[in-house]
């Protein structure tokens, strides 16, 4: 069964406004159903659990790596040390241009891995393929 775009809960994680509002434009192509932000991880995690003890819980996270306190790396451990989490897709969204933190971000479980400032037809090629591996399908497609 494929589930409306318009159904999908995302959450933008990074210090940066711009960086935040820039992901959240690549985005509109998707008709997500709902976008929320926060600006490093402890906020995320705090979100995340609350989005899920309200039954509503996210689908995908979109993250960078270098922010205050609890970054994207330490945010992505910290999900999948918690069952309720474990699943959760995300893509890390970094200005880090290091291949070794591209290769060390999937193999601790990220979805995939993008360096900014990125190409809107890449970034929407590698969420297309995050769409397709949660039977997502863009609303009106």
């Amino acid at each position: 069964m494929k589930i409306s775009s318009s159904k999908i809960r995302v959450l933008i994680v990074d210090d940066s406004a711009l960086a935040r509002l820039f992901i959240r434009n690549a985005l509109v192509p998707f008709k997500i159903g709902a976008i929320d932000n926060a600006v490093n991880g402890e906020e995320a995690f705090l979100k995340i659990q609350h989005a899920i003890s309200e039954g509503e819980p996210f689908n995908i996270v979109f993250s960078d790596i270098s922010m205050p306190g609890m970054n994207g790396l330490q945010l992505l451990d910290a999900c999948r040390s918690k069952p309720e989490t474990r699943a959760l897709h995300f893509m890390i969204v970094t200005a880090q241009g290091d291949k070794n933190d591209s290769v060390a971000t999937l193999a601790r479980g990220a979805a995939d891995y993008i360096t900014k400032p990125f190409v809107a037809a890449e970034f929407e090629k590698k969420v297309s393929r995050i769409f397709e591996s949660l039977g997502l399908e863009v609303e009106g497609d």
